[in-house]
């Protein structure tokens, strides 16, 4: 699925302050205008305002390690390219 989006921010821009999603039914947005607070509008739906704190810096970079996946590449790389890399070394008098 493809998502038109939208970034607003400039220097001093200090995270995501709200989400809008267009959809045929009507626009969803989750806004956070207060600390630690954000409201969800939903079509047809009460607002609702929902705990939502900012996350530090080290959570984030600690789930976005968490998630990393094996390098393929790199491992092919490393298995098989390094060998091979030697040999060619050893032909052309030390020069890959």
């Amino acid at each position: 699925m493809n998502v038109d989006y939208e970034f607003t921010g400039g220097a001093k821009a200090s995270g995501i302050h709200g989400v809008h999603f267009t959809r045929a039914s009507g626009v969803i947005s989750l806004e956070r205008e207060l600390p630690g607070i954000a409201t969800l509008t939903q079509p047809g739906q009460p607002v609702q305002d929902l705990t939502l704190k900012r996350r530090s810096l080290r959570d984030c970079l600690s789930d976005e390690l968490r998630r990393l996946d094996p390098d393929e590449l790199y491992g092919e790389v490393i298995t098989r390219g390094l060998p091979n890399l030697d040999a060619v070394a050893e032909k052309t008098g030390g020069r890959p």
